[in-house]
């Protein structure tokens, strides 16, 4: 009974021993489709910014200021060129040497013998001529006897002249002109206003002042002149609206009013005999001027 007992302990001590050594020697399953790891990339900023150098910039050069001026007499003549037949037809007569109508004081004033005009009005030309032919939206008082009688086409190249004239003016392009033996006064074409130079219209006696009335009243405001010396006094009014249609003074006693009408000369010949100053002014003494005598 005891050897049964120890027989089968043998065998089952054998079979559990064959159990343990299967388990241990059993090969690994291994994953059919194997997993590749992809290293992490590191992270890049989402707002980046890139500094990117601005572009450089042109600058224009300077334009030559003798070629502006240049360009502004070639549109001047061009225009000119188109309006003289204009001049020609009705102003010939009385602004040009040699004609019928042509008289000193008209010829002093304005002379349209040769381009570029002359006279003491040259400077400021445009302007008057655009006043005299209405193109302003005023009356004309211009051709002399035929007011207004410029229209249409030929008005239009007269006011195209005017306009090419002013901007080669303002432009400098007409410094160092010529305006002709009747230049009395120097004008600034942009304003209105006048320096006048007193000075003697010739190598002669009698010396001849000239004053104009401008927007800034009587220019110049204060002349002198030599006591016992003939003198003439020459006004003349260049602006519209002003109170200085007239001049008024007492010289010696003696009272003198004079009329100035619109651009046309008045010449007073006078002989101061009192040393001293004499005021000379419109006729509500509201702009004024003085004559000091020496």
């Amino acid at each position: 009974m005891t050897r049964s007992i120890l027989a089968a302990l043998v065998v089952l001590a054998a079979a559990c021993g064959s159990g343990s050594s299967i388990a241990t020697s059993r090969t690994p399953i291994t994953d059919p489709i194997p997993m590749i790891e992809t290293p992490a990339q590191p992270a890049r900023p989402v707002d980046a910014v890139i500094a990117v150098e601005p572009a450089p910039v042109d600058t224009p050069a300077e334009p030559d200021p003798s070629q502006v001026k240049a360009d502004l007499l070639a549109v001047e003549m061009a225009a000119y060129e188109t309006a003289r037949p204009v001049f020609e037809k009705y102003c010939v007569s009385c602004h040009s040497k040699g004609q019928k109508g042509a008289k000193a004081k008209t010829l002093e004033h304005f002379e349209i013998t040769t381009y570029p005009f002359k006279g003491h009005h040259a400077e400021e030309v445009g302007a008057s001529v655009r006043k005299s032919l209405g193109i302003d939206g005023g009356k004309p008082t211009m051709p002399k006897n035929k007011p207004g009688i410029v229209q249409g086409a030929e008005l239009a190249a007269i006011a195209g002249w005017a306009a090419a004239f002013d901007a080669a003016h303002a432009g400098g392009a007409h410094e160092g002109r010529d305006r002709g033996d009747h230049d009395h006064h120097a004008v600034k074409q942009a304003e209105p206003t006048r320096k006048p130079i007193a000075r003697p219209a010739k190598p002669a006696a009698t010396t001849r002042i000239d004053i104009a009335v401008t927007r800034a009243g009587f220019e110049p405001k204060n002349v002198t002149v030599a006591r016992g010396k003939p003198v003439i006094l020459r006004f003349e009014r260049v602006f519209e609206r002003t109170c200085g249609t007239e001049v008024v003074m007492v010289v010696d006693g003696k009272k003198i009013v004079k009329d100035l009408p619109l651009n046309t000369p008045v010449e007073l010949a006078i002989t101061f005999g009192t040393p001293g100053v004499v005021k000379y002014a419109c006729a509500m003494d509201m702009i004024r001027g003085t004559v000091t005598v020496q």
